[in-house]
């Protein structure tokens, strides 16, 4: 089909697309695409959100049960060997025994500097988000964990030099009072 001007005309031919169709398959392409990047974004959103909220969590339950094991190994000094005679240390504001730590690492000895603004928690719903690996003798610190769960970033490190601390000090003090 030609017309007098020499273009060859596709009107009424099926099998060339027209510019409509053309323009239609192009708007629904960028509504899917824009929607699904939008959608997208609004889950990334919603995941990050809920680890921050999970990883805030973790600090203070890792920062509660910390401090329940300073406060215990500085009144007993030693540590404990298991979660049965830790009491739960919400109400004791300064760490008992005068401990500080060292200059290089320094402990917390107020309640308010081992929480660091984390919420308060209770010491049993603490110790079920956590695991503790406890030590065999009382003169070892034991370690906290997280069991998969995030946390924020050096907590965990943090709390484990506390402990690591604590016991580094109270054993230069007993080989200090034995000698």
């Amino acid at each position: 089909m030609s017309n007098d001007t020499g273009h060859v005309s596709t009107e009424g031919d099926p099998s060339v697309p027209g510019i409509l169709g053309q323009r239609i398959f192009v708007i629904g392409f960028l509504i899917f695409f824009l929607s699904s990047i939008f959608y997208v974004l609004v889950f990334g959103f919603q995941v990050v959100n809920k680890a921050k909220s999970n990883a805030a969590e973790t600090d203070s339950a890792l920062r509660t049960v910390a401090w329940a094991i300073m406060v215990q190994a500085a009144a007993d000094g030693e540590f404990p060997v298991g979660d049965g005679g830790l009491v739960d240390a919400v109400k004791v504001e300064n760490l008992p025994g005068g401990y500080t730590g060292t200059e290089e690492a320094p402990l917390p000895t107020e309640r308010s500097q081992a929480m660091a603004g984390a919420p308060e928690m209770g010491l049993n719903e603490a110790m079920e988000m956590l695991v503790v690996e406890w030590p065999p003798d009382g003169s070892l610190a034991p370690v906290l964990t997280t069991g998969g769960r995030p946390s924020g970033i050096g907590t965990l490190v943090e709390v484990n030099a506390w402990l690591v601390g604590l016991a580094r000090t109270m054993s230069a003090d007993s080989s200090q009072d034995g000698a």
